[in-house]
């Protein structure tokens, strides 16, 4: 339906508008109408009360797991180090022999029986890997000042040298373990394993205070 004004143009009612009138006022509405958010929804979720209420935690049940975690972790770390450790092992001495080697470098001049209970084992056992290792020019005894029937075990020349290879190797195969870590991660490695040396060191030797190490 149209109408015509006075002065001579047509014009149509909303009725009779063509398509493209009605999509350009719809165009037109839309831009002079402020856009508005959709009003929010609030859902309320069905939580039983106990679960919103704080959880206390005993702290030295909290400890006690961390310690856990920690052990259980250098465990690991000491199994993949033993294999590591493993491939710079091409000297003449068997793994138990160098544990003794190790434990005479630490605690020169002790006794058989002193070095069997440190290592978990019978005296005659280890007199045997002594005569061993004495025979490959590792280790030395010399009678002991207090009794003739005791002898002091102590590391030769060559069982340092020995040592000394070994731990450069040992090293080479770290070197290309740690080259995987970040430096920061290494870093954090460091103080770590300071801490656990120096934990271990005053375990070994029967200490609580890390400082009377050092002194």
């Amino acid at each position: 339906m149209e109408s015509v004004h006075d002065d001579g143009v047509r014009l149509f009612s909303s009725k009779g508008r063509s398509r493209g009138d009605e999509a350009a006022a719809q165009r037109s509405d839309a831009a002079a109408t402020p856009w508005q958010d959709p009003p929010a929804v609030r859902v309320q979720a069905d939580i039983p009360r106990e679960a919103c209420q704080s959880v206390t935690v005993d702290p030295s049940e909290l400890e006690q797991q961390q310690r856990a975690d920690a052990a259980r972790i250098a465990s690991d770390a000491v199994e993949l180090l033993e294999v590591l450790w493993g491939r710079a092992l091409t000297g003449p001495v068997s793994s138990s022999q160098l544990r003794a080697m190790f434990i005479l470098e630490h605690n020169d001049g002790i006794n058989l029986r002193t070095l069997a209970g440190t290592m978990d084992s019978t005296p005659p056992s280890v007199s045997r890997l002594c005569d061993r290792l004495e025979a490959m020019g590792m280790i030395e005894r010399t009678p002991s000042p207090a009794s003739r029937r005791e002898v002091r075990l102590h590391l030769s020349k060559s069982g340092h040298a020995l040592l000394g290879e070994l731990r450069t190797r040992r090293v080479q195969e770290l070197q290309s373990v740690l080259a995987r870590m970040s430096a920061s991660r290494r870093q954090a490695l460091v103080r770590g394993l300071e801490s656990f040396r120096d934990a271990a060191y005053d375990e070994l030797h029967g200490e609580t205070n890390g400082d009377a190490r050092t002194a």
